[in-house]
Protein backbone atom coordinates (compact mmCIF):
# COMPACT_ATOMS: atom_id res chain seq x y z
CA UNK A 1 0.00 0.00 0.00
CA UNK A 2 1.23 3.83 -0.93
CA UNK A 3 0.90 6.34 1.45
CA UNK A 4 -2.36 7.87 2.11
CA UNK A 5 -0.78 10.85 0.68
CA UNK A 6 0.65 9.79 -2.81
CA UNK A 7 -3.01 8.06 -3.34
CA UNK A 8 -5.03 11.63 -2.52
CA UNK A 9 -2.26 13.29 -4.64
CA UNK A 10 -3.49 11.09 -7.28
CA UNK A 11 -7.34 11.85 -6.82
CA UNK A 12 -6.91 15.53 -6.33
CA UNK A 13 -5.29 15.10 -10.01
CA UNK A 14 -7.54 13.47 -11.38
CA UNK A 15 -10.51 15.79 -10.07
CA UNK A 16 -8.90 18.76 -11.79
CA UNK A 17 -7.63 20.53 -8.58
CA UNK A 18 -3.96 20.89 -9.47
CA UNK A 19 -1.09 19.26 -10.88
CA UNK A 20 1.51 17.27 -9.34
CA UNK A 21 4.95 19.16 -8.17
CA UNK A 22 3.64 22.15 -9.56
CA UNK A 23 0.73 23.05 -7.20
CA UNK A 24 0.52 19.67 -5.12
CA UNK A 25 3.25 18.39 -3.01
CA UNK A 26 3.75 15.87 -0.78
CA UNK A 27 4.67 16.11 2.92
CA UNK A 28 6.22 19.97 2.15
CA UNK A 29 5.05 23.47 1.21
CA UNK A 30 7.81 24.96 -0.92
CA UNK A 31 8.33 28.51 -0.77
CA UNK A 32 6.74 28.77 -4.26
CA UNK A 33 4.44 28.99 -6.08
CA UNK A 34 2.54 31.38 -3.65
CA UNK A 35 -0.90 29.23 -4.08
CA UNK A 36 -0.69 25.72 -3.93
CA UNK A 37 -1.63 22.22 -1.68
CA UNK A 38 0.28 19.92 0.63
CA UNK A 39 -0.37 16.48 1.48
CA UNK A 40 0.44 15.34 4.84
CA UNK A 41 0.15 11.72 5.76
CA UNK A 42 -1.11 12.06 9.87
CA UNK A 43 -1.87 9.49 12.70
CA UNK A 44 -5.57 8.15 12.43
CA UNK A 45 -6.87 5.12 14.40
CA UNK A 46 -4.72 2.15 14.89
CA UNK A 47 -4.78 -0.37 12.18
CA UNK A 48 -7.37 -3.43 12.57
CA UNK A 49 -6.24 -6.45 14.98
CA UNK A 50 -5.84 -8.84 11.75
CA UNK A 51 -4.26 -5.68 9.28
CA UNK A 52 -6.88 -6.12 6.94
CA UNK A 53 -7.84 -2.38 7.37
CA UNK A 54 -6.36 0.98 7.86
CA UNK A 55 -7.58 3.78 9.20
CA UNK A 56 -4.96 6.36 8.26
CA UNK A 57 -5.97 10.08 8.39
CA UNK A 58 -4.50 12.82 6.52
CA UNK A 59 -4.31 16.90 6.46
CA UNK A 60 -4.28 18.82 3.23
CA UNK A 61 -2.57 22.44 4.17
CA UNK A 62 -3.58 24.77 1.39
CA UNK A 63 -1.98 28.21 0.99
CA UNK A 64 -3.46 30.72 -0.91
CA UNK A 65 -1.37 34.19 -2.56
CA UNK A 66 -0.29 37.26 -0.90
CA UNK A 67 -3.71 38.38 0.99
CA UNK A 68 -5.85 35.66 -1.39
CA UNK A 69 -8.32 34.62 1.43
CA UNK A 70 -11.04 33.66 -0.75
CA UNK A 71 -8.99 32.24 -3.39
CA UNK A 72 -7.53 29.64 -0.71
CA UNK A 73 -10.82 29.24 0.54
CA UNK A 74 -12.33 28.11 -2.73
CA UNK A 75 -9.09 25.97 -3.19
CA UNK A 76 -9.98 24.18 0.22
CA UNK A 77 -13.22 23.86 -0.38
CA UNK A 78 -12.16 22.09 -4.22
CA UNK A 79 -10.14 19.59 -1.94
CA UNK A 80 -12.94 19.01 0.74
CA UNK A 81 -15.24 18.42 -2.36
CA UNK A 82 -12.84 16.16 -4.45
CA UNK A 83 -12.33 13.46 -0.95
CA UNK A 84 -15.08 14.39 1.66
CA UNK A 85 -17.61 11.20 0.89
CA UNK A 86 -15.51 9.33 -1.50
CA UNK A 87 -16.12 5.63 -1.02
CA UNK A 88 -15.59 2.35 -2.68
CA UNK A 89 -12.72 3.19 -4.87
CA UNK A 90 -9.63 1.65 -5.89
CA UNK A 91 -6.40 3.91 -6.02
CA UNK A 92 -3.01 2.20 -6.63
CA UNK A 93 -3.91 -0.76 -5.35
CA UNK A 94 -5.70 0.50 -2.46
CA UNK A 95 -9.57 0.20 -1.97
CA UNK A 96 -10.64 3.52 -0.19
CA UNK A 97 -14.16 2.53 1.49
CA UNK A 98 -14.59 5.87 2.52
CA UNK A 99 -12.85 9.18 2.78
CA UNK A 100 -14.54 11.66 5.42
CA UNK A 101 -13.70 14.77 6.71
CA UNK A 102 -12.87 15.12 10.45
CA UNK A 103 -13.85 19.00 10.32
CA UNK A 104 -14.82 21.74 8.09
CA UNK A 105 -12.07 24.07 6.37
CA UNK A 106 -9.77 25.48 9.35
CA UNK A 107 -8.08 28.83 8.56
CA UNK A 108 -4.75 28.55 10.40
CA UNK A 109 -3.12 32.32 10.00
CA UNK A 110 -1.09 34.09 7.24
CA UNK A 111 2.55 32.89 6.91
CA UNK A 112 5.45 35.80 7.16
CA UNK A 113 4.82 36.71 3.41
CA UNK A 114 1.01 37.62 3.83
CA UNK A 115 0.00 34.06 2.25
CA UNK A 116 -3.36 32.98 4.35
CA UNK A 117 -2.95 29.27 5.67
CA UNK A 118 -5.82 26.83 5.67
CA UNK A 119 -6.60 23.24 6.73
CA UNK A 120 -9.24 20.43 5.71
CA UNK A 121 -8.33 17.06 7.43
CA UNK A 122 -9.76 13.95 6.51
CA UNK A 123 -9.99 10.36 8.10
CA UNK A 124 -9.78 7.33 6.44
CA UNK A 125 -11.00 3.91 6.00
CA UNK A 126 -9.07 1.78 3.13
CA UNK A 127 -7.75 -2.04 2.52
CA UNK A 128 -5.61 -3.58 0.19
CA UNK A 129 -7.12 -4.93 -2.81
Amino acid sequence: MNPTSEDFKDILVAAGVGTYETDIFISVMPETPDACISIYDTPGYPPAANYVYDYPAVQVRIRGAIWGYQDAWDKAKEVRDALHGLTNETWNSTRYIQILCEADIMFINYDDNNRPLLTVNFLVHRTDT
